[in-house]
């Protein structure tokens, strides 16, 4: 069951959640790694716990790539 409905968007800071009920900003720093599953994606965090955010295999692994990308620079 999901906990919010919405938008992530990935900027060269952060990642935005904007949700119905629930919105959420992981700034890409305190982004310690991923985990891609058939319908979402895990984000572990320097700190608190992960988070949840649904999506098919592809766009998990784009934005996975993207996160690394932007950390490097």
């Amino acid at each position: 069951m999901a906990l919010s409905a919405g938008t992530l968007f990935v900027t060269s800071k952060r990642l935005l959640f904007n949700g119905e009920s629930r919105n959420t900003s992981i700034t890409l720093t305190k982004i310690v790694d991923g985990h891609v599953y058939s319908d979402c994606i895990r984000i572990e965090k320097s700190s608190g716990k992960p988070d949840l955010f649904s999506m098919n295999t592809a766009q998990a692994r784009f934005v996975l790539s993207l996160v690394s990308v932007l950390k490097e620079q």
